[in-house]
């Protein structure tokens, strides 16, 4: 077994989380469930997913998807409501 080493300060964490070396250790449990998820897929397929849920998942996206795909929704169903109601 690997002797851990302790990390000390925000900036040592963040230096860990982006190197392409690091490798978090995963119980079987925890592996079952969340096998193919960005939290344990590593290397290139974890880069690259990182980079697609990124663009997904980026401020302007989620403001297109609130500008065209929730708020409509939520104007057809309080009009709705309001007709009800009167």
């Amino acid at each position: 077994m690997k002797k851990l080493q302790p990390i000390e300060g925000f900036a040592e964490i963040t230096e860990v989380m982006r190197s392409p070396h690091f490798a978090q250790g995963a119980t079987e449990d925890r592996r079952a469930f969340l096998f193919d998820t960005l939290i344990f897929i590593e290397g290139e397929e974890h880069s690259e997913r990182k980079r697609v849920y990124g663009e997904l998942f980026s401020r302007e996206s989620i403001a297109y998807y609130e500008r065209h795909l929730l708020q409509p929704v939520i104007d057809a169903t309080m009009d709705r409501l309001r007709h009800k109601v009167t």
